[in-house]
């Protein structure tokens, strides 16, 4: 008969030794009983418990193995949703070590993964982020872990963000894990690739990118996946909205060029790739080298040697290996037969220029003749080629460069407005002729100035501020630029002078 009162009594007053004796008669005597099996179960959760205040890893293990052992009907799910809690709170205290057994912490892993939990509840997500601090730098056991945990047990509260203590905003769980595990999932090194099982992650992507559309670097490991098969087919379109919010990153601009064709594109991809790695300058290695074999491949050896010696110093920052492809490029004839440029900086701004093009091809390109600038506000107005007006704030669309009255830009439109502001994606100082003989001409003649302050040379209106700048006199001739102006009054275009 079994001594369940009795086993419980001592488990509760911390007699944890007697109890653990009782229980364990108990089971010898009868070894396929459901309580005999429980009764032992809870004796040896207490004894987590003890260990993770103690933080004894290694008996936390032991005793975990104890409990596979007992094979619990997989419909007994309550002891092993509170081990699931123990687990955890043990995981994360020793990944906060300074040295962490994974050996220890792998079994733990592995033990659990034969246990039967409520999915899905707090507990069993609690487990997985756990594991995930532990088997995310092992791609094969990540791998083998979501598969076993099952992301369809993702519950609604792991979707949202966690807030810091300082407020500040981190990953959700499910986030960390999507990228943690599409990212294992990438094809990397010399190891034979699989296509069809490329195919089926892919798959999955789609799925997870359908479902989960704001987590943006799923996107990201698709091109990756897609790149390591060479399938390129409708790739650019999957990447171009996620490289359109990356833009600032580097890694974009390094993986569009493996996208797209062009090799003029690419390179001004590497360029932006440079230029835009100010923060994480020490992994573009790999750029750098694409950049010295197109250099190589122009005949430009001060450009390419400068490339290679930017790799060494990288590596040399922080103490690490030297690529053989870099090695190699050291040991040939040219490399030491030529002096270094001083650097190739001007030649990613020039090749760069243009880059933020490659990211809207659908987007058409446009010029616009800018008529009026209000330095006060930011506010400035234009005409299109066919006529059209419209007006956008410089600060807003994030133009450095000066505009002035007269200018014509090269654009490629997010939003047109002729009654709201416009949003520019791209711009771009630039010339067109027709665009210029139509909304451009030289004045010469006589200044006729009113009683109100304006004035006017012909047809040609002259502001106020214009006869006041330049302190023109009635009747004074003048020699100047005028530019085309749509009057809102009379709701018809005229001239205006510079």
């Amino acid at each position: 008969m079994l001594r369940s009162p009795q086993i419980k009594e001592l488990r509760k007053s911390g007699k944890l030794q007697e109890a653990l004796t009782m229980a364990a008669e108990d089971l010898t005597n009868l070894p396929e009983d459901r309580f005999a099996k429980s009764n032992i179960g809870w004796v040896y959760y207490e004894y987590l418990k003890k260990y993770v205040q103690e933080e004894n890893v290694i008996k936390f293990s032991e005793i975990l193995y104890h409990l596979t052992e007992l094979s619990l009907p997989e419909t007994d799910k309550m002891l092993p949703d509170n081990i699931a809690w123990q687990t955890g709170k043990i995981i994360f205290k020793e990944v906060k070590k300074q040295y962490i057994d994974y050996t220890v912490l792998y079994k733990i892993i592995e033990d659990c993964m034969t246990m039967h939990f409520t999915k899905p509840s707090d507990g069993y997500s609690f487990l997985l982020k756990a594991f995930h601090k532990v088997l995310k730098p092992n791609s094969h056991k990540y791998i083998e872990l979501i598969n076993w945990w099952n992301l369809d047990n993702l519950q609604e509260a792991d979707k949202n963000k966690d807030v810091l203590p300082n407020g500040k905003e981190v990953m959700s769980v499910a986030e960390q894990v999507l990228t943690a595990y599409f990212k294992a999932k990438v094809p990397v090194g010399n190891e034979p690739i699989d296509k069809e099982k490329v195919f089926e992650s892919v798959a999955e992507l789609d799925k997870a990118i359908e479902e989960y559309p704001k987590y943006l670097y799923l996107v990201y490991f698709k091109v990756k996946m897609l790149l390591a098969i060479n399938e390129k087919d409708r790739l650019l379109e999957s990447f171009l909205p996620f490289a359109q919010k990356k833009s600032g990153e580097f890694w974009v601009w390094d993986n569009l060029s493996e996208i797209l064709e062009d090799e003029e594109d690419k390179v001004t991809c590497l360029c932006k790739a440079v230029l835009s790695s100010e923060r994480t300058e020490n992994m573009t290695s790999n750029v750098h080298l694409k950049l010295a074999k197109y250099f190589l491949s122009m005949n430009m050896f001060p450009e390419a040697k400068w490339e290679v010696l930017k790799i060494v110093d990288i590596k040399n920052a922080e103490s690490r290996r030297i690529p053989v492809d870099v090695l190699l490029l050291q040991n040939q004839s040219w490399f030491t037969e030529t002096e270094s440029a001083e650097n190739n900086y001007k030649f990613y701004q020039n090749h760069a220029e243009n880059s933020v093009e490659l990211l809207f091809p659908d987007k058409q390109t446009e010029y616009i003749f800018i008529t009026n600038v209000n330095e006060n506000n930011g506010m400035i107005n234009f005409t299109k080629e066919n006529d059209q007006l419209g007006f956008f704030n410089k600060e807003r669309n994030r133009l450095r460069f000066p505009i002035r009255e007269g200018d014509i830009i090269k654009v490629k439109f997010d939003i047109f407005s002729e009654n709201a502001p416009s949003k520019i994606i791209v711009a771009k100082k630039d010339s067109q002729e027709t665009l210029l003989q139509r909304n451009f001409k030289m004045v010469v003649g006589d200044i006729r100035i009113t009683d109100k302050g304006f004035g006017f040379i012909d047809d040609v209106f002259v502001a106020p501020h214009i006869i006041s700048k330049h302190n023109y006199a009635h009747g004074q001739q003048i020699n100047g630029k005028a530019i085309r102006t749509f009057n809102k009054k009379k709701e018809q275009f005229g001239w205006t002078l510079l």
